[in-house]
């Protein structure tokens, strides 16, 4: 296994844990809670936050995970990690599965909690039950690394499954890993492909990497140095350091018409946003 190769494609760098929701939803509500939520989508926090606590402490749950994302990040309120978990516990006891995943989250890291992986387990379970994305790709995290739960590959595999088939990127790039590395899923470097790919065209950095790694070994794929480079342009211009540096390595091997060729292909799928891009 080459250098390129290494950079990205071991298991456990590769697996990488979610990041919490940010957005806040918008689904139909009372006049109120629009109004709330138009505040904040226009930065006026401090009419957002008033309309998101009245209506919390009458009990909307939407507004009880709002309410808490607003504390977490500290917007128009200081920030305060235990009181976020307050309002996240709140709706997520009323089965509102963005606010189970957040409580979930906050156990995981033990931020206004105390770290508890088998709590983390329980609400990620809850909202992973509903369908919700981001609870079956943190479930699948938990099971690669066997916190609050025995390690499982074979069940990890399972959730990322479930999520990257609902266009979830991140779990699309981890079934990458595990399929190219054979972990919890029969090895396969078209399989592991066919989920860097999708995780590409959702902009998904270290799928990116991954999928012009393949390119320049010829796995799952057949060798193409000129998508190899593409591929890690795209990622290097994310910020991607090991893109940067293994695309100037890579550059010493190509012909000027070849790096021509990649730079508008890399151009011309960022102006189509990667669709048909391959």
């Amino acid at each position: 296994m080459n250098m390129i190769q290494s950079s990205k494609t071991h298991f456990i760098k590769g697996l990488t844990a979610f990041s919490l929701l940010l957005c806040l939803t918008t689904a139909a509500q009372a006049v109120s809670f629009e109004e709330a939520f138009a505040a904040s989508q226009r930065g006026d926090y401090e009419t957002a936050y008033q309309g998101y606590k009245v209506l919390a402490e009458k009990g909307d749950a939407k507004s009880q995970f709002n309410l808490g994302v607003m504390l977490e990040y500290g917007l128009n309120a200081n920030q305060d990690y235990a009181e976020a978990v307050k309002w996240y516990r709140l709706a997520a006891e009323q089965k509102y599965a963005q606010a189970q995943h957040a409580l979930g989250m906050k156990y995981q890291k033990g931020s206004g909690v105390e770290q508890d992986f088998a709590q983390a387990l329980k609400w990620e379970r809850l909202a992973a039950d509903q369908g919700f994305a981001p609870a079956q790709q943190s479930l699948g995290v938990l099971y690669v690394n066997g916190q609050g739960v025995a390690e499982d590959l074979n069940k990890a595999a399972e959730f990322f499954l479930l999520a990257a088939k609902q266009n979830y990127a991140e779990a699309q790039y981890n079934l990458g890993v595990m399929y190219y590395l054979g972990k919890g899923v029969p090895q396969s470097y078209e399989e592991a492909v066919k989920w860097y790919r999708l995780a590409s065209l959702n902009s998904y950095t270290n799928a990116q990497y991954n999928l012009g790694a393949a390119y320049f070994n010829g796995h799952g794929v057949t060798q193409d140095i000129v998508r190899t480079h593409m591929w890690w342009t795209t990622a290097a211009g994310n910020g991607d350091k090991n893109a940067k540096d293994d695309r100037e390595t890579l550059e010493a091997k190509m012909t000027p018409e070849q790096i021509k060729e990649s730079m508008q292909m890399a151009k011309d799928c960022r102006a189509r946003e990667f669709k048909g891009c391959n």
